[in-house]
């Protein structure tokens, strides 16, 4: 499974703005790429797919920002893998031209990558942005 960088950047930052919480209503794109260290601009492109996918809402203008939609204990990693636009997953057997096969269950090898795509959707949905801001000041 590859993990791609929109993919770190949208759970990079939207742990880090559940973390803000309350104390900040909406916080700007600058701001959250300051403090992440992450690419502004590349940042405003993947917030753009958290938007779409109800993730974050938004507020143009001067004051505006981003927020979460709902309660970080509401936003998993699925969601928000998925929400960044990439495939995600363990795939079946890939042909060489690229194209996956028609009969996955037929492949030596293709009830492995099923049975780890499950597990990972498994363990991605049941995680929570808020889980992982706990995680994070019990390591700071």
């Amino acid at each position: 499974m590859r993990i791609t960088s929109r993919e770190r950047y949208a759970l990079k930052a939207l742990i880090a703005l559940a973390d803000y919480g309350d104390s900040s209503p909406l916080t700007s794109i600058r701001t959250l790429a300051g403090n992440q260290r992450l690419s502004p601009d590349f940042l405003e492109q993947v917030f753009h797919k958290m938007r779409q996918a109800g993730i974050v809402d938004s507020l143009r203008g001067a004051g505006g920002g981003f927020r979460l939609s709902r309660a970080a204990s509401e936003i998993t990693l699925l969601e928000v893998l998925e929400g960044a636009g990439d495939p995600i997953g363990f795939l079946p057997c890939v042909c060489e031209n690229g194209i996956r096969c028609a009969d996955p269950g037929s492949c030596a090898a293709g009830r492995a990558w099923m049975d780890m795509d499950a597990m990972f959707r498994e363990y991605a949905s049941g995680r929570t942005l808020a889980e992982f801001v706990a995680a994070r000041k019990t390591i700071s």
